[in-house]
């Protein structure tokens, strides 16, 4: 319930980013995740997919940068941990952008 709401409230605040100007709506769900990217808190569908509902395709230079932002975030990083989640997906149309959580939380 949990993993719900907080998926929940990233599209909540993707749509009002969206509404001040933002290039892209991005829309939350969760995914099977990648296996190799398993951790203790890990669960059975572990992906936390971000894709790009609007603005076009991303390139994969903007997929990472929308990554960066969300990995910049290091208290909803652990909280995607704590919740499962062990990889983090950004797509854009074709072009995507795959990262481990645990490598990517700063000690």
């Amino acid at each position: 319930m949990e993993r719900r709401a907080v998926i929940n409230k990233f599209n909540m605040q993707s749509k009002h980013a969206w509404d001040e100007g933002f290039p892209f709506m991005l829309k939350a769900e969760t995914t099977r995740g990648d296996y190799s990217n398993r951790h203790n808190f890990s669960r059975r569908k572990s992906g936390f997919r971000i894709s790009a509902m609007t603005g076009g395709n991303m390139n994969k230079e903007k997929c990472s940068m929308v990554a960066m932002v969300i990995l910049s975030n290091q208290t909803l990083v652990r909280q995607l941990m704590r919740l499962g989640y062990d990889t983090l997906e950004v797509y854009g149309g074709d072009t995507g952008y795959s990262a481990p959580l645990a490598q990517l939380l700063i000690s």
